[in-house]
């Protein structure tokens, strides 16, 4: 995303990093006034947000204390089945994700 001359300066005055910005465009609340949006990152935003990463990690410790959880699925994403993580799992070619934290719930 582009940044204006007056946003890097201000984010260099402010000690705001990229990384923050990162995070209200994430987790913020948005008024749309015409074309143009304003992100708000309340602390009641910033509480709903740590309640959800809490159950996020609940979830994980939960399938890692199964040893992992495998999930198969067709090309038009019909799930099939699921099943724990086999400990031969280095046979299989692991392709690399980015966790989408857009997505949770």
């Amino acid at each position: 995303m582009s940044k204006t001359k007056h946003i890097k300066v201000r984010m260099n005055q402010r000690a705001i990093e990229q990384n923050i910005i990162d995070l209200v465009l994430k987790f913020s609340a948005i008024q749309t006034i015409g074309t143009i949006e304003k992100y708000f990152l309340t602390k009641k935003n910033i509480d709903k947000t740590l309640r959800l990463l809490d159950r996020l990690r609940s979830r994980l410790v939960h399938a890692k204390d199964k040893g992992g959880i495998v999930l198969v699925k067709d090309s038009d994403g019909t799930e099939i089945t699921t099943y724990r993580l086999p400990k031969n799992i280095k046979k299989y070619k692991i392709k690399k994700s980015t966790p989408n934290f857009m997505g949770m719930h």
